[in-house]
Protein backbone atom coordinates (compact mmCIF):
# COMPACT_ATOMS: atom_id res chain seq x y z
CA UNK A 1 0.00 0.00 0.00
CA UNK A 2 1.01 3.66 -0.47
CA UNK A 3 0.42 5.67 1.89
CA UNK A 4 0.15 9.32 0.48
CA UNK A 5 0.20 10.87 4.15
CA UNK A 6 3.58 10.23 4.41
CA UNK A 7 6.02 11.93 2.40
CA UNK A 8 10.16 11.32 2.09
CA UNK A 9 10.25 14.02 -0.66
CA UNK A 10 12.94 16.57 -0.69
CA UNK A 11 12.36 20.23 -0.43
CA UNK A 12 13.63 22.79 -2.86
CA UNK A 13 14.93 25.37 -0.77
CA UNK A 14 16.05 29.48 -1.72
CA UNK A 15 17.21 32.14 0.67
CA UNK A 16 15.28 35.09 0.09
CA UNK A 17 16.23 38.77 0.84
CA UNK A 18 15.57 38.61 4.09
CA UNK A 19 17.66 35.96 4.79
CA UNK A 20 14.26 33.17 5.36
CA UNK A 21 15.06 29.86 3.71
CA UNK A 22 11.67 28.88 2.25
CA UNK A 23 11.64 25.08 1.79
CA UNK A 24 9.16 24.66 -1.18
CA UNK A 25 7.22 21.20 -2.25
CA UNK A 26 8.20 19.70 -5.90
CA UNK A 27 5.38 20.91 -8.35
CA UNK A 28 1.86 19.54 -8.45
CA UNK A 29 1.35 18.07 -12.08
CA UNK A 30 -0.71 21.02 -12.65
CA UNK A 31 2.41 23.31 -12.17
CA UNK A 32 4.83 21.16 -13.82
CA UNK A 33 2.73 21.82 -17.16
CA UNK A 34 2.52 24.96 -16.96
CA UNK A 35 6.31 25.24 -16.35
CA UNK A 36 7.49 23.29 -18.85
CA UNK A 37 4.88 25.20 -21.38
CA UNK A 38 6.89 28.17 -20.18
CA UNK A 39 9.98 27.13 -22.03
CA UNK A 40 8.23 27.19 -25.26
CA UNK A 41 6.89 30.50 -24.76
CA UNK A 42 7.78 33.91 -26.43
CA UNK A 43 8.42 37.19 -25.27
CA UNK A 44 5.38 38.57 -25.40
CA UNK A 45 4.23 40.51 -22.09
CA UNK A 46 1.55 37.40 -21.38
CA UNK A 47 4.59 35.46 -21.12
CA UNK A 48 6.00 37.99 -18.76
CA UNK A 49 2.95 38.26 -16.33
CA UNK A 50 2.90 34.55 -16.46
CA UNK A 51 6.19 34.15 -15.03
CA UNK A 52 5.65 36.35 -12.37
CA UNK A 53 2.14 34.34 -11.67
CA UNK A 54 4.35 31.09 -11.58
CA UNK A 55 7.28 32.17 -9.30
CA UNK A 56 4.24 33.32 -6.87
CA UNK A 57 2.57 29.42 -7.48
CA UNK A 58 6.00 28.01 -6.78
CA UNK A 59 6.87 30.06 -3.74
CA UNK A 60 3.10 29.36 -2.25
CA UNK A 61 3.86 25.32 -2.21
CA UNK A 62 6.23 26.21 0.73
CA UNK A 63 6.47 24.68 4.31
CA UNK A 64 7.12 27.35 6.23
CA UNK A 65 3.34 28.46 6.38
CA UNK A 66 4.23 32.26 4.18
CA UNK A 67 1.65 32.94 1.59
CA UNK A 68 2.86 35.49 -0.95
CA UNK A 69 1.16 37.61 -3.39
CA UNK A 70 2.12 38.59 -6.92
CA UNK A 71 2.71 41.93 -6.27
CA UNK A 72 5.03 40.87 -3.51
CA UNK A 73 6.62 38.44 -5.46
CA UNK A 74 7.41 40.98 -8.14
CA UNK A 75 8.17 43.62 -5.73
CA UNK A 76 11.03 41.15 -4.68
CA UNK A 77 12.64 40.34 -7.92
CA UNK A 78 13.24 41.23 -10.85
CA UNK A 79 12.44 39.39 -14.25
CA UNK A 80 15.82 37.90 -14.18
CA UNK A 81 15.72 36.69 -10.79
CA UNK A 82 12.02 35.47 -11.29
CA UNK A 83 13.32 33.53 -14.81
CA UNK A 84 16.50 32.19 -12.91
CA UNK A 85 13.89 30.76 -10.09
CA UNK A 86 11.75 29.30 -12.44
CA UNK A 87 15.04 27.71 -14.28
CA UNK A 88 16.91 26.20 -11.02
CA UNK A 89 13.28 24.74 -9.70
CA UNK A 90 12.16 23.14 -12.86
CA UNK A 91 15.78 21.46 -13.27
CA UNK A 92 15.98 20.25 -9.75
CA UNK A 93 12.45 18.87 -9.98
CA UNK A 94 13.57 16.87 -13.59
CA UNK A 95 16.16 15.67 -11.44
CA UNK A 96 14.31 14.14 -8.69
CA UNK A 97 11.77 12.65 -10.98
CA UNK A 98 15.01 10.86 -12.97
CA UNK A 99 16.31 9.30 -9.70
Amino acid sequence: MIDLTQSNEKLYEIKLPDKTILKIRKPSQGLLIELAKLEDADGSVETLERVNSLTTRIFNRNKNGRVFSEEEIADMMDLETSIMVLKDYLAVTYKQLGE
